[in-house]
């Protein structure tokens, strides 16, 4: 019984860690999606601004 219980321990161990890498990796894709929608409107704001005078010291 002894195996049995050590195997146990190691499934319910590997199902948490399981776990948390899932959080940790779905918190990243949301990130993700965020800052590439926030990238996405930086490009468009700098792309309708391509018009703006440059600085007299250029």
């Amino acid at each position: 019984m002894d195996r049995i219980d050590a195997i146990e321990a190691r499934l319910a161990w590997l199902e948490k860690s399981l776990a948390e890498l899932d959080e940790v990796v779905r918190a990243t894709a949301d990130e993700m999606r965020r800052l590439r929608g926030e990238l996405d409107s930086m490009r468009d704001d700098a792309v309708a601004g391509t018009d703006f005078e440059k600085p007299p010291h250029y």
